[in-house]
């Protein structure tokens, strides 16, 4: 029996990377995208800049006087020069701070949003079995788009603390005990008892950790022991749900 767990739970592991894996390789990728489009509008604000600098300089050739002042009769005497100059420098100051913008904005690009996500199950998990990642298939909210709707993990996308909360219903007569996990380790755990009675029951944990980025939370039905029933869930009655979110 304990042979068997163990070669379930290297299994189920062995799943879990490799779908941690193909989600993180997508998300790489829609993020490169979006850095590239980002980065090209930088590029194209700077040669804007680049070329009002031009303007400048050869209006100050051709005219030998600042543009500021052209037609102006009655404008005092100024130093031509120097006006345009201190126009020049302006534009090229302004030119070489968005330049140094542009590696901040990549590397904060992916702090841009807030890290959270809420999802929950469309129907029923009918007898779920040992071991077993339960996979709430609606995300309703999933800003960054860290949360897997098919597999039931959410990938921490920074480093920090963050609350995880869960609902799960249970059938009538059932009796399920259910695990938050972060990576292998177990967080928080929970049972859901509905024997005895006339209708369904619920249980609610909620688990506040400190978490690296890439580090795979879910939830799962306890490895061991007999598991009654089914874990209930609709989108109009009662939903069974999963949730997270970043607080620093």
């Amino acid at each position: 029996m304990i042979l068997k767990l163990q070669e379930i739970q290297k299994n189920q592991g062995e799943t879990i990377r490799f779908i941690v894996e193909e989600e993180n390789h997508g998300i790489l990728k829609e993020k490169i995208h979006a850095l590239e489009e980002k980065l090209e509008r930088q590029e194209k604000r700077i040669r804007l800049l680049e070329s009002q600098i031009h303007d400048v300089r050869k209006e100050e050739q051709d005219s030998g006087i600042p543009v500021n002042d052209k037609n102006r009769q009655s404008s005092p005497p100024c130093n031509a020069s120097e006006t345009t100059s201190t126009r020049i420098r302006d534009v090229t100051s302004r030119t070489s701070m968005l330049q140094k913008r542009i590696p901040v904005a990549l590397l904060s690009y992916t702090d841009a949003v807030n890290p959270a996500f809420y999802a929950y199950m469309s129907a029923a998990e009918t007898a779920p079995s040992n071991h077993h990642i339960l996979v709430f298939d609606v995300a309703q909210t999933d800003n960054g788009n860290h949360y897997n709707k098919f597999s039931g993990i959410y990938t921490v996308p920074q480093q920090g603390t963050y609350v995880f909360a869960y609902t799960v219903f249970c059938s009538t007569g059932a009796y399920l005990n259910v695990q938050a996990v972060l990576n292998s380790d177990v967080i928080d755990a929970n049972h859901c008892n509905a024997q005895g009675a006339d209708h369904g029951r619920s249980t609610t944990g909620v688990a506040v950790i400190r978490a690296n980025q890439g580090d795979v939370v879910f939830l799962r039905t306890h490895p061991e022991g007999q598991l009654i029933g089914n874990v209930e869930s609709s989108a109009i009655w009662s939903r069974s749900t999963f949730s997270g979110w970043k607080l620093d």
